[in-house]
């Protein structure tokens, strides 16, 4: 999971984060809240580096995937579809899951 968060989040700048950023208005409080935007604020300002901006990035969206982990893990009711099964695979599965309602 880390590995893909490092890459997604090195594609989201290189697509053009910065440049949505930078294009925000400043009472745009709300979207401020975004995991990013307040990192790439900080690189537009100069306070750090491209290389720093992405590595925050990347750290705050680890936490907010563990935040996430870990609520699920405390639904009882939430059963996890794994993602690498075949569709046929989930298909069946979420039938069992749904079959008593």
């Amino acid at each position: 999971l880390a590995e893909r968060i490092q890459l997604r989040t090195a594609l989201m700048l290189e697509r053009g984060a910065i440049d949505e950023v930078r294009a925000f208005p400043q009472n745009a409080d709300t979207v401020r809240q975004a995991i990013g935007v307040k990192e790439i604020e900080s690189y537009l300002a100069e306070e750090c580096t491209r290389e720093e901006c992405l590595e925050k990035i990347a750290i705050s969206t680890r936490q907010y995937a563990k935040r996430q982990r870990n609520w699920f893990r405390r639904e009882q009711w939430l059963h996890p579809l794994d993602g690498a099964k075949s569709t046929d695979e989930l298909v069946e599965k979420t039938k069992a899951l749904i079959a008593p309602y």
